[in-house]
């Protein structure tokens, strides 16, 4: 599982395998679980601030993002 945190709110965001159908949500404490292969690259998404885009490694296994607003 991966933390996703916003830090005014606690919400759910998206999370899409860059380029594929393959995406899920998050739950309310931003954690999640996806399979994706060495090299695919993850985008979380929440509608009013920036995308973060994170190319999984072979030593990617849990990471966390912090989503800006967009100005």
């Amino acid at each position: 599982e991966t933390p996703f945190w916003v830090p005014w709110t606690k919400t759910v965001a998206t999370v899409l395998v860059q380029g594929t159908q393959n995406g899920v949500s998050t739950d309310f404490d931003g954690n999640y679980r996806i399979s994706v292969r060495v090299g695919q690259t993850l985008v979380v998404s929440f509608r009013g601030l920036k995308d973060r885009k994170k190319k999984i490694g072979e030593k990617t296994i849990k990471f966390s993002v912090t989503l800006l607003k967009n100005n």
